[in-house]
């Protein structure tokens, strides 16, 4: 899957679970600071990403700033890569 695919399939994924409905975001968006995701959706994203792409991210090794936007998930997980 490339990333700019699996990009739209998370914007899309966030989107329809998040704790602020109907609120525009993108690739950039702090997702944490804009209250777009919370503790219990970052749960939910990441079992989202492992389903996907088989990367699994252990709790203990969750750092906030990887996951405050689409873009930085991407970056730091290696997501998307084909």
């Amino acid at each position: 899957m490339k990333s700019t695919t699996f990009s739209q399939d998370m914007l899309a994924y966030i989107a329809g679970n998040s704790a602020v409905p109907n609120m525009h975001f993108d690739e950039a968006t702090d997702l944490i600071e804009t209250g777009i995701i919370d503790s219990f959706s970052i749960m939910s994203l990441l079992a989202f990403i492992a389903e996907k792409t088989g990367v699994r991210v252990e709790l203990e090794d969750l750092v906030l700033d990887t996951i405050r936007s689409v873009r930085a998930m991407n970056e730091s997980f290696n997501l998307g890569a084909s």
